[in-house]
Parts: C-alpha cells; structure tokens; sequence
C-alpha cells in the first residue's frame, strides 16, 4: 500500500469514530483526491 493511501486510510478511520467530524471527512475526500494526484513524496515533505 502506497504511504499516502495508508495516511488516507488512517484519518478516515479515526476521523469515522467522530460523528461531528462528518462534515471534516466530507472535506479530507475532497482533499484526499488532490493528494492521489501528486507525489508521495510531496505528502511527506508537507507533513514537516
């Protein structure tokens, strides 16, 4: 599994055990689609 395709998986299993955070997870797919589009590497960098 590519490391940002586990990221997203992680988030979204966290963020799923939150009911108010519905709308954050609406948004986290909606991000998560512009991050499958650049590097692994970028995702990395941006975290620090």
């Amino acid at each position: 599994m590519a490391c940002h395709e586990l990221k997203i998986a992680l988030v979204l299993q966290a963020a799923s055990e939150q009911p108010f955070l519905e709308g954050y997870i609406a948004m986290l797919r909606h991000v998560a689609t512009a991050i499958l589009e650049r590097p692994c590497v970028l995702i990395v960098r941006g975290d620090r």
